[in-house]
C-alpha cells in the first residue's frame, strides 16, 4: 500500500488539472496518422458526443481511453485515498462510454476505441488498424457508386 505525498486537497487540484483533450497519446496517434495521410477532424461534437477525433466521411469515431480515468484491465491501479469516490468516478466513466459508443452505433458511426497504452506501445499497429479501417469504408463507397 502506497501513501499519497499529496493531502486531499492538493491531490484534488493536481487531478483537476489533468486535461481532457489533446492528451499526449491522442496526440502521438493524431501525428502518426497525419504522416500517413489521414485527415479527421478533432472533438467534433455528433448527437451530443465529442470523440477524440473522427473521419467524417468514412464515419468513424476515435476515443483513446487513458488507462487510469477508463479503467484499462491490465494497467489500472485503483488509488487508496478515497476509494470510493474513485470506483463511482470509474464507474460513471466506463458507463458514459458505453453510452456514446451505443449512441454512436445507432447513428451509423464506427466507433473505435483504443487505450492509451496501446498507443504508447503499439503506434504502428494502432494507425495501421484505423488506416485499414477508413480503406475499407472508401472502397466499400466507391463500389455503391459504380454499380
Amino acid at each position: 500500500m502506497s501513501i499519497d505525498c499529496f493531502d486531499i486537497n492538493q491531490r484534488s487540484k493536481v487531478m483537476k488539472a489533468v486535461g481532457k483533450r489533446d492528451t499526449a497519446p491522442e496526440v502521438r496517434l493524431r501525428r502518426c496518422l497525419w504522416k500517413i495521410g489521414l485527415r479527421y477532424r478533432k472533438h467534433p461534437k455528433i448527437v451530443g458526443i465529442r470523440p477524440d477525433f473522427v473521419f467524417i466521411g468514412s464515419r468513424i469515431a476515435v476515443f483513446v481511453d487513458g488507462c487510469f480515468w477508463h479503467g484499462c484491465p491490465r494497467h489500472y491501479i485503483p488509488p487508496v485515498g478515497n476509494a470510493m469516490f474513485w470506483q463511482e468516478k470509474l464507474r460513471r466513466n466506463r458507463a458514459r462510454d458505453r453510452h456514446a459508443t451505443e449512441r454512436l452505433t445507432q447513428e451509423g458511426w464506427i466507433v473505435f476505441r483504443v487505450w492509451e497504452c496501446d498507443v504508447n506501445r503499439r503506434l504502428d499497429d494502432v494507425s495501421a488498424r484505423i488506416q485499414r479501417m477508413v480503406e475499407a469504408h472508401d472502397e466499400r463507397e466507391r463500389e455503391v457508386t459504380h454499380d
